[in-house]
């Protein structure tokens, strides 16, 4: 036996003297009249004078799309989370293939739900999609979300959010871009290899999206460029296979100065640096080199790496310093 309050606000087992809470569900049936739904709460927005305010659904599946297509209901933008949930293995190399796999089926999906809201009736070629949290869940390997696979993991994730065009992203944890070195006044921050990994991804990110070419069989390629400076991001996800490509750029015919950022550690390894002053241990020395005119250029990607190559036109000064 239960009791609910005058209020509705608590509950109360047995009749207060004996019994406890039961061990199971408990179901509660009760009925409840019309509710304001997403359409109410768009029009009343969509109603104040003055305001300009896009409407974002939570929903965001191909099936909330087909629905509001049949019922011609409006809408701005999709929200949706982005999390490679995985159960079942808790060893590696396990654990890192599904959870790559998971990571490109999350992308897939991704993909499913643009393309579908590009064919969506009245406004769709407004609509827009925004990834607000993104990474991973159900970790069945120790402290997953501090090791290199998970940078891995998010790295594909988030060129997957470039390739179909996604412009907002968060982790919805800031913190995590920082690693914090003792306590008190004493305290120090440094920057995370999460935060390495998104200084790599701020070099494509609001440029103009360039095409590539090629076979990348499990390597997510990105290309942009803005003026004379073109950016290639490369996310080799093989487990032991490295990548070694011939890149060529249309119409270069004087040397290049090309700059190689790379984050590569092995995937189980936990990326905090030993102290405040120390790089985390994912990020490799940054360089720079002169692509010479008339000679090929093949670059080696890892197994298991992030790589960022930004290209630009080499002057009379030498090529400037590469920072991680």
């Amino acid at each position: 036996m239960f009791t609910l309050d005058k209020l509705r606000q608590t509950v109360r087992f047995g009749d207060g003297v004996h019994g406890a809470k039961p061990i199971g569900t408990m179901r509660i049936k009760y009925t409840a009249g019309r509710m304001p739904g997403f359409s109410d709460f768009y029009k009343a927005l969509k109603s104040m004078d003055d305001i300009d305010v896009q409407v974002c659904a939570g929903w965001g599946r191909p099936d909330f799309v087909a629905r509001m297509k049949q019922l011609g209901r409006r809408y701005d933008c999709l929200g949706v989370h982005e999390y490679a949930n995985i159960s079942g293995v808790s060893e590696f190399p396990d654990v890192y293939r599904k959870l790559m796999a998971e990571g490109d089926a999350e992308t897939a999906e991704l993909g499913l739900l643009r393309r579908s809201m590009r064919a969506s009736g009245p406004d769709a070629g407004k609509r827009f999609l925004i990834v607000t949290e993104f990474g991973s869940l159900n970790p069945p390997y120790p402290q997953q979300g501090q090791r290199f696979l998970h940078d891995l993991l998010l790295a594909r994730l988030l060129a997957g959010q470039v390739l179909n065009g996604v412009p907002v992203s968060n982790l919805s944890n800031f913190a995590s871009y920082f690693e914090k070195y003792g306590a008190g006044d004493s305290a120090r921050f440094a920057l995370a290899s999460r935060g390495y990994l998104t200084r790599l991804f701020r070099h494509v990110v609001g440029q103009r999206p360039v095409q590539v070419t090629g076979s990348h069989d499990g390597v997510t390629v990105l290309g942009t460029r803005r003026g004379t400076t073109a950016s290639l991001l490369v996310v080799n996800k093989r487990w032991s296979a490295a990548y070694v490509p011939e890149i060529r750029l249309p119409g270069r015919d004087a040397p290049t100065c090309v700059g190689i950022r790379t984050l590569r550690t092995d995937p189980h390894t936990i990326t905090r640096g030993d102290s405040a002053d120390a790089l985390p241990k994912s990020v490799r020395p940054a360089k720079s080199q002169v692509w010479q005119a008339g000679t090929p250029f093949r670059p080696r990607f890892g197994s298991h790496s992030i790589t960022l190559l930004t290209f630009r036109p080499k002057g009379a000064a030498p090529c400037p310093t590469i920072t991680p």
